[in-house]
């Protein structure tokens, strides 16, 4: 019988649908914090195009805002990756609010790669 411990799966959610058009953000920011809760996979979002949109207050314009105003602190507060897209004049120009870091296409594809699984929104 093999006794050796068991390695964690990684999982990424790379979201880039606007939240203001659909509930996909939102769901995806949901989907992480309950994966990240049950601590058998390692949970990554990346957030990036209009999706970046949701990280700033919506004021209710966002589909599913509560979701996004619950949830996402609590994958902050479980210490789960969250990166933004590199570059984007939102992140540029709302520094203090969206205070992730950043990951530009190459890095996404590095991050991809060693991933057991990804999905995208």
């Amino acid at each position: 019988m093999d006794s050796a411990p068991q390695q964690i799966k990684r999982l990424l959610i790379v979201v880039t649908s606007d939240p203001v058009k659909s509930g996909r953000l939102a769901e995806a920011i949901r989907l992480a914090a309950g994966i990240s809760a049950w601590q058998k996979v390692a949970v990554t979002l990346f957030v990036g195009g209009e999706a970046v949109n949701g990280l700033l207050p919506g004021e209710g314009r966002f589909f599913d805002e509560d979701n996004i105003v619950e949830f996402l602190p609590a994958l902050a507060e479980r210490n789960q990756e969250l990166y933004v897209e590199a570059g984007h004049p939102l992140v540029a120009a709302n520094r203090t609010e969206i205070a992730f870091p950043e990951l530009d296409h190459a890095g996404l594809a590095e991050l991809t790669a060693g991933q057991d699984y990804v999905m995208h929104f």
